[in-house]
């Protein structure tokens, strides 16, 4: 479930109580309630609640975002420019890794899961539950033939999302060869080919060891310093 940062502001004011408190109000009183984006704070124990309620459950509060989401901006702008790109990749890569260590899995990330602004970028989708659904091309094989997400097969998604982000090209499956990478000003087209290959190999642990680890391989294997 999603909180709303702008209305938990306006009940703060009427309540008194904290912004974690103030967001489980708003979640209470509007439990359809749902915004995009941002961090992820779950907690056990709220260290002040709200009037009213004695039992609260678990919560996944996240920030209200101002852009487009990346597949809106693919569609009006096109790729971006590997200087714009490399830092945006950096911050949703360790969403991702910050959630696995927490014990959740994306599963489904999708362009239409990250949003953009001129000053941020934040994921949404973490901590959903039920099945999780097929993507392509951006869902792992073993996503995609039923079995279930891991750590890898979001590395799998953000590599596939980034090839698109970088080229304005979808792929168009797993890796079975090396990846085709167009040349671009300031990347070093074998080093990135050799990145995408092993970020989109088959096989989870033919991946990189984590979303961050290919992160770094792609500013790696370009001139940007950023």
């Amino acid at each position: 479930i999603h909180g709303n940062e702008r209305m938990s502001t306006a009940v703060e004011a009427e309540t008194g109580e904290t912004s974690e408190g103030t967001a489980t109000y708003c979640l209470k009183r509007s439990p359809t309630l749902s915004t995009v984006g941002g961090n992820i704070a779950t907690r056990e124990k709220w260290k002040k609640r709200p009037p009213g309620f004695d039992e609260q459950p678990r919560y996944l509060v996240t920030y209200v975002v101002d852009g487009d989401s990346l597949e809106a901006a693919l569609r009006d702008y096109g790729p971006a420019a590997i200087e714009d790109l490399l830092p945006r990749l950096r911050v949703i890569a360790a969403t991702l890794d910050q959630a696995h260590a927490a014990g959740q899995v994306h599963g489904s990330l999708h362009p239409q899961n990250i949003f953009v602004s001129a000053a941020t970028t934040r994921v949404s989708g973490l901590g959903k539950r039920g099945a999780t659904p097929i993507q392509l091309p951006y869902s792992a094989p073993e996503v995609a033939a039923g079995g279930p997400a891991q750590p890898a097969s979001d590395q799998f998604a953000l590599a596939a999302i980034a090839f698109e982000w970088m080229s304005g090209r979808r792929i168009v499956g797993p890796a079975a060869r090396p990846v085709e990478v167009r040349t671009l000003p300031g990347v070093d087209r074998d080093a990135m080919s050799k990145v995408f290959t092993r970020a989109l190999a088959p096989e989870p642990g033919e991946r990189f060891s984590s979303c961050t680890a290919f992160s770094n391989s792609s500013r790696a294997s370009t001139s940007s310093t950023r």
